[in-house]
């Protein structure tokens, strides 16, 4: 059974913003939305990824996901460089 999720009046705002980007941190999020509280921007953040319209990557780092409740990684290199930054390797970019 296909569950519906309805998004709030901010929830609908920050995934309209965040749609385009791929990975976001709560910083990000806390610029974007100067009116929000850092609190307030958590309950959020938290209450898209019970919806699936986020996943945890770690700690204050979130995928976007356009598809609520499956995963896409659109690129994993990218999310690699983030949680360890550093280069990739030349057959790994071959790939």
């Amino acid at each position: 059974m296909v569950k519906n999720y309805y998004l709030s009046r901010t929830e609908q705002e920050l995934m309209n913003i965040l749609k385009s980007a791929e990975i976001v941190s709560i910083q990000e999020v806390v610029d974007l939305f100067p009116r929000l509280s850092k609190d307030m921007v958590k309950k959020v953040l938290s209450s898209l990824v019970r919806k699936g319209y986020l996943y945890r990557i770690e700690k204050g780092l979130y995928l976007v996901n356009e598809e609520p409740g499956r995963p896409l990684i659109k690129s994993p290199y990218q999310i690699a460089l983030v949680l360890f930054p550093g280069y990739i390797a030349f057959s790994s970019a071959l790939r």
